[in-house]
Order: C-alpha cells, then sequence, then structure tokens
C-alpha cells in the first residue's frame, strides 16, 4: 500500500477518533445515569477503545484487505447483456456512408449507440396528449445522424428496460464502431471500456461502510442532541458547546447521506438503475421526506445538458446565477444588459443568502407536486408523514419541541451545503440556448463536460497528487499533510472536487474518481 493509500485509510480512522474524544462528555453522563462509580476518565476509556481497535484490526489486516476487496463486481453488466442479446439476431452492418444516407436522404430517424444503429422514431415527438413520448422530454431529434453514445450513458447505461425497448429498434452494426465520434468521444468511450476491465465501475463492500458514516454520525448526534434536551449534560458553556456540535454533527450527517442518494441515482452503487431507483425512493422518503427517485430525470438531463437552457433544468433553481437571452423575458438588448448587470451585481450574493436556502423547502414541493400528477398516493402520505411526525409526538406525547425543531434545521442546513458544494463546480460557466447546443455537438461530449464544470482541488493537484503534474513538496510530512487536506476535503463535499471526471463517468463510484484523474 503505498503512502497515499495509507494516508486515504487513516484519514477516516483519525476523525473517528477524534469524535470518540469529542463524545467525553457524553459518555461521563450515560455512565452517571447508572449509577456506576467510574474511576477511569472517558478519554482514557476512549484511548483505550480506540487502541483496542487498532491492535485487533493489524492483527486481521490481511483477511481485512481480502474482504475490502468484494463487490458487485458491475463491468456494465447490462450493456454486455445488451450486447449478447444483438448477437443473438441475424447481423446486420451499416456503413457509416449508408448511415448518413438513410438519415440525409431517406429521412429516417437513426442515431448510433455504442456501435450499434437504432432507429428511434417511435421516441420522438409527442403523444395524443401532446406530451413528449420520452420520459425525459423531446430531444432525441438533436441525436439524429449522430453518436449519442456518451449522452446516453448519462441516464440509461444501467437501465434495463430502457436497453430492452432500444433491442426492438435495433438497426443492425456500424461497420466502423466510432466512426461518427470526434477524436474526444472516441478516447473517452475507450477509456470507459478500459475502466470496465479494470472493475472501476464495480461498488466494493467497503464503499457501503464508508457510506453508513451518515446514518452513524446522524444517530450519535440525535442522541446527544437528545442528552443535551433533557438536561443530562448540563446547560452551562460546555454544554451549549455540546449541543451546537450534535447540531453541527447531524447537519454533516444529511451531507453524507445526501451524497449517498446522489451516488445511487447515477447507477453507481447497483448493477441496475431500476434497483437504484427503487433504494433512492425509500431511502430518501424515509430519512428526508424527499423523494428524490423522481428528482433524477432532472438531475441526468443536468448531465446531459450541462448549462443549455430549455434542457438543463436545474438551472430553473438558480435563475440568479446563470443568464442567458433566452431566460430573459423579450428580446430587447436593454432587458438583457440589465439582466446581466443586474446577475453580476447581485447573481452570486442573492444564491447563497437566499436561493440556496430554499432547496430544501422546493425539493418537498417539488416531491409531492410529482406524485400528485403520477397519482403515487404512497408518496403523497409518506412525505407529510415524515416531515410532521416529530411535530405529531410533540402534540401528542408532548415530546419536546426541539427535537423537531432539530432535525428540520439540521437537514436544511446539511442542503444548503450540499447546493453549495455543487455550485462551486459551476459557476464560472455561462449558459447556452438550444440553438448553441446543436451547433456544438460536433465537438463531442467530452468537450462540453470540460467548457462546463471545473474541479476544485487546486492544492491536491499542485502537489502532483492523482497523477497530476505538479511541484515536489519539500518533504514527505508537507506531502502527507496534503493527502490527508485532500482526503478530508473529498470526503465532505463528496468527490465533487474531482466533478469534471464525475461528469465524464457519473455512473462510476465516486471514490474511484481519482483513479480516473490519474
Amino acid at each position: 500500500m503505498d503512502v497515499r493509500r495509507s494516508v486515504n485509510f487513516l484519514t477516516p480512522g483519525l476523525l473517528t477518533a477524534a469524535a470518540v474524544l469529542a463524545a467525553d462528555r457524553l459518555m461521563a453522563a450515560v455512565l452517571s445515569l447508572t449509577g456506576c462509580d467510574h474511576a477511569l476518565p472517558p478519554t482514557v476509556v476512549a484511548a483505550f477503545s480506540i487502541t483496542a481497535a487498532l491492535v485487533v484490526i493489524a492483527a486481521r489486516w490481511p483477511r481485512i484487505c481480502r474482504f475490502s476487496e468484494v463487490s458487485n463486481d458491475d463491468r456494465l453488466d447490462v450493456l454486455r447483456e445488451h450486447e449478447k442479446l444483438l448477437k443473438a439476431k441475424r447481423r446486420k452492418w451499416v456503413t457509416p456512408a449508408d448511415f448518413r444516407r438513410a438519415v440525409e436522404e431517406d429521412g429516417r430517424l437513426w442515431t448510433v449507440i455504442n456501435g450499434s444503429v437504432y432507429d428511434v422514431a417511435g421516441l420522438i415527438g409527442n403523444d395524443n396528449n401532446g406530451k413528449p413520448k420520452h420520459p425525459g422530454g423531446d430531444f432525441l431529434a438533436d441525436f439524429v445522424g449522430k453518436d449519442a453514445s456518451l449522452w446516453f450513458y448519462t441516464s440509461h447505461l444501467k437501465s434495463e428496460n430502457v436497453l430492452t425497448r432500444l433491442s426492438v429498434s435495433w438497426v443492425g452494426y456500424l461497420t466502423d464502431r466510432f466512426g461518427l465520434m470526434c477524436s474526444h468521444d472516441k478516447a473517452m468511450h475507450k477509456l470507459i471500456d478500459d475502466f470496465a476491465a479494470e472493475g472501476l465501475f464495480a461498488y466494493p463492500w467497503r464503499h457501503w461502510l464508508w457510506d453508513m458514516q451518515g446514518p452513524v454520525l446522524f444517530l450519535i448526534s440525535f442522541w446527544v442532541a437528545h442528552c443535551c434536551i433533557q438536561g443530562r449534560i448540563a446547560p452551562d458553556w460546555s454544554g451549549r458547546l455540546v449541543y451546537v456540535g450534535s447540531f453541527i454533527g447531524g447537519s454533516l450527517s444529511y451531507v453524507l447521506m445526501l451524497y449517498f442518494v446522489h451516488d445511487a441515482l447515477h447507477q453507481s452503487i447497483f448493477t441496475t438503475k431500476e434497483r437504484a431507483k427503487s433504494f433512492t425512493r425509500w431511502f430518501s422518503l424515509v430519512v428526508g421526506g424527499i423523494d428524490w427517485s423522481v428528482g433524477a430525470i432532472v438531475h441526468d438531463a443536468h448531465h446531459a445538458f450541462t448549462h443549455v437552457v430549455g434542457r438543463d433544468k436545474s438551472l430553473d433553481t438558480a435563475p440568479l446565477v446563470y443568464w442567458h437571452k433566452s431566460q430573459v423575458p423579450g428580446d430587447s438588448a436593454g432587458a438583457l444588459s440589465s439582466a446581466e448587470a443586474f446577475a453580476a451585481t447581485w447573481g452570486a450574493f442573492l444564491w447563497f443568502t437566499v436561493v440556496v436556502w430554499l432547496m430544501f423547502p422546493m425539493e418537498v414541493l417539488r416531491s409531492v407536486a410529482d406524485a400528485f400528477k403520477r397519482k403515487d398516493v404512497v408518496c403523497l402520505v409518506a412525505v407529510p408523514v415524515r416531515l410532521l411526525l416529530p411535530f405529531a409526538c410533540h402534540l401528542s406525547f408532548n415530546v419536546s419541541l426541539h427535537y423537531a425543531v432539530w432535525l428540520l434545521l439540521a437537514q436544511e442546513v446539511g442542503m444548503v451545503l450540499v447546493g453549495i458544494a455543487a455550485s462551486l463546480n459551476h459557476f464560472s460557466f455561462d449558459a447556452i440556448d438550444v440553438h448553441q447546443f446543436r451547433e456544438k455537438m460536433d465537438q463531442g461530449f467530452v468537450e462540453q463536460q470540460a467548457k462546463t464544470t471545473q474541479n476544485h482541488n487546486a492544492v491536491a493537484l499542485g502537489y502532483g497528487l492523482h497523477g497530476a503534474n505538479g511541484k515536489q513538496p519539500r518533504s514527505l510530512v508537507v506531502w502527507a499533510l496534503v493527502a490527508s487536506l485532500d482526503a478530508v476535503v473529498s470526503c465532505w463535499v463528496g468527490h465533487f472536487d474531482y466533478h469534471v471526471e464525475h461528469h465524464l463517468v457519473p455512473y462510476m463510484p465516486r471514490r474511484n474518481l481519482p483513479k480516473v484523474m490519474a
């Protein structure tokens, strides 16, 4: 194990040790309730426990290492099964010239995905009710006559239902698999095949254990808050600090759980999108009272059409930041210039002070509105029950109102922190309209993502971490400190500091994104 992996492994352990030592007062309170006369200070007990844990880890290290490599062994299995299904059919071949002729002269609505030609005529346009035939919106016409592989992968790479539907629309194989791709996209697609062969899309069991940090931190924080509310921890200045610490811990636990849900939505945890959607639905309803599984459509569109007004629906929640002429009512130059001036002066300020704080209530309203449209009775009942349950306990059982306030404020602050972390990756780029997007499609998917997304791990890259050409640290200690800082930042920003890589392969577990950069 090299130094970087050692540091990244030890950092969570050191953070855990610090958290245990910080729970000194809680341990004393619990022991006092039992009537025990504890001779040893809680810090000594905590230090002894940590030492014992480290001894066990050292003794079982080879077995732990083997267990840590156990995973779902996903190598894009759903896509591979789809390829096997196509191979079982009668082989048909389409040359790039025949493909272009069919589209341009015969008016065929063909597109290319992973080297296969598909007829998407049944998914373009509106149905009899005037709604787009494609659930994500009427944009498939933009990909007629083009290679849509990388855009398609952002949403449907592991979707068994979508790939089954596509198999019916299969026309044949393109003789030159990457013949319609630009050079950057061609290289990216080959890298995806390499990543799959290396097992970088597999989700190890150790990642599951790490992702349980969120629920565990929440339970610990809530228990500490409970002790403070019940007066088991003295309400002096130190007790108030403990209560504030419990609130911070609760907010950070929601941050970690939101990143976990975000990963599930991106198909990076489960082998199929259908399983991911089912898990996300119930986990998010129980934890936060929001149905994130439906919001996945909006987020998938953000990844496929980053900063494209009318396609990237996430722009609708940030109208004060991304200004474009198509976002301004009217076509007058004066209106546009005033909007740009307003955005330049107040846009970022209003985002951080107003809009980002409305994300939680807006997501709750979106969940209810979507459930009402789908006539989803379960969601319509689960959302208000989950959010109002703490208040119901207050009214029915005389439970302190502090519990309900603590839960709601911790979730609100957690969503604000996630919103801020995510917005830093996109703030410095302007939006474009659909017409401009179509003009730039020939530049490819990789070019589009590289020009609309940025990383914010400059310190780590500056010191040559993750394969970057940076300056050499003066000593191993400095390098270890930088690596530790990078590991801590990556943890608390959900590895959004590798956001360009995340946009290129959103279906990869986020802890493998540094390997993509390397």
